[in-house]
């Protein structure tokens, strides 16, 4: 590659002067490499053996300097010479003159038209322009993809919310009639009407219709006799009891403590009689 240093231009290899055009198989771009870039404008200067002299704008990549040949931009095939210009503002500088060779593959009488830096800076600007458009083109894509998604968004948060609003008009309604189970009356289930708040009746029984007698199961077998129980207290047992005295033939009741029961009287024919 072609050297600039110190505005000083060298080729330090033999084949870095030999040049060709786009399409052939030689260089097909004239590259320096600068040692300090700064802030200049580097243009390309090539002056042919016709004694035609083109310009070539050079776009900058980091340290190298470089511009697209194509046969439109070279005069003829042979020697030539190529000066680099600095641009900065109104100041101008250029580097010593260095002598190329084009390839002998290129042909004398060739359309040529010069200067090439106005053809370059016109397709520099349909580059710009066309990577313009295309950003605008991806742009308005990205713009109808956001709106698409806000569309599903918004979409998704309203079925959402119509979700949200039947899920507790379901919980509304469970608690209704959690709250008013149905409930038996006169033999009928009577059924909450949420409506008009006030419980209906259904018209069904309650209590289905006494089924059939089942067979009598068979007899299980005895069990085993328990043992005995304690002896219980004396009950308050009242009784009456009587004597007749042998000597005198009077009759005498005797009875209880606490006696309440009937009471016993002798009739007019001289019999007991008991008083109840």
């Amino acid at each position: 590659m072609l050297q600039l240093k110190n505005w000083v231009l060298s080729a330090p290899d033999r084949a870095d002067r030999l040049l060709g055009y786009d399409g052939e198989h030689l260089a097909r771009t004239l590259a320096v490499h600068i040692d300090t870039p700064s802030v200049w404008q580097y243009k390309f200067e090539l002056r042919f053996a016709d004694g035609k002299v083109n310009i070539l704008d050079a776009m900058l990549h980091g340290n190298v300097a470089s511009s697209e040949l194509k046969e439109s931009y070279l005069s003829a095939a042979g020697p030539c010479e190529l000066q680099v210009r600095g641009l900065s503002g109104e100041r101008e500088i250029k580097s010593n003159v260095l002598g190329l060779m084009l390839a002998e593959s290129i042909q004398a009488g060739t359309e040529f038209t010069a200067p090439s830096e106005f053809e370059q800076l016109e397709q520099n600007l349909t580059n710009i322009k066309e990577q313009a458009v295309a950003a605008a083109g991806q742009a308005q894509d990205a713009a109808e993809r956001a709106e698409q998604a806000a569309e599903r968004a918004e979409t998704a948060a309203d079925s959402a919310e119509t979700s949200a609003e039947q899920a507790q008009a379901a919980a509304d309604k469970a608690q209704t009639f959690s709250k008013n189970a149905p409930k038996i009356q006169n033999g009928n289930w009577w059924i909450y009407n949420p409506i008009s708040g006030q419980y209906e009746d259904s018209g069904q029984k309650a209590q289905g219709d006494t089924g059939a007698q089942g067979e009598q199961g068979e007899k299980g077998e005895t069990g085993q006799k328990g043992e005995q129980g304690d002896k219980g207290d004396r009950g308050d047992v009242q009784y009456a009891t009587f004597d007749i005295d042998s000597k005198t033939g009077m009759l005498s009741m005797h009875t209880t403590d606490g006696y309440q029961q009937p009471d016993f009287k002798l009739n007019e024919h001289g019999y007991l009689e008991v008083i109840l």
